[in-house]
């Protein structure tokens, strides 16, 4: 299922706009989905 942000506000978990989050009730744990690719400070793509 798909946890709202609202859900993890409540939890103490600050979740940036770009991120979609996976709650996998079998592993109890979540699963981070990045929408957006990683930029360093330098402007390239960090892996």
């Amino acid at each position: 299922m798909e946890v709202d942000k609202k859900t993890m506000k409540q939890l103490g978990v600050r979740v940036p706009k770009n991120v979609k989050l996976f709650y996998t009730e079998t592993d109890k744990e979540y699963q981070f989905s990045f929408t957006v690719k990683k930029v360093g400070k330098r402007g390239h793509e960090v892996g």
